[in-house]
């Protein structure tokens, strides 16, 4: 008996350990930047949103080129121009801090929001 409870626990803990390992190493390839996700994009991740965001700053008044990836993949999951809607213009560098992407804008830290122009023009 003592030695069927002793291989239990064995394969118990080894069970354990395996699965230990693979949730570290699922955890690190998640958070890896995949190939093809430009080095200025920033990680976005929150309650219901996971992405990865690169937007060119706005030098005048012209929009901001961003592009969304897949998390894990890289995949381009919408790539567009955006503005300001107050304002009718692209973030400049020091407005682009990016918080999320709610499916149609990107929203920053500052409180204020980048809409696809094209969606700006109707």
């Amino acid at each position: 008996m003592r030695k069927v409870t002793r291989l239990l626990l064995l394969v118990c803990a080894g069970i354990v350990i395996v699965m230990g390992i693979a949730l570290w190493v699922d955890n690190h390839t998640y958070w890896k930047r995949p190939s093809g996700v430009r080095f200025s994009a920033v990680r976005q991740v929150g309650m219901g949103w996971n992405y990865w965001i690169d937007c060119i700053p706005a030098t005048k008044a012209e929009p901001n080129i961003c592009t969304i990836y897949q998390p894990r993949t890289g995949e381009v999951l919408k790539r567009d121009s955006f503005v300001l809607r107050e304002k009718g213009r692209g973030a400049l560098k020091d407005e682009l801090n990016i918080e999320s992407w709610d499916g149609t804008s990107i929203h920053l830290k500052n409180g204020e929001q980048l809409y696809p122009s094209a969606a700006e023009s109707h």
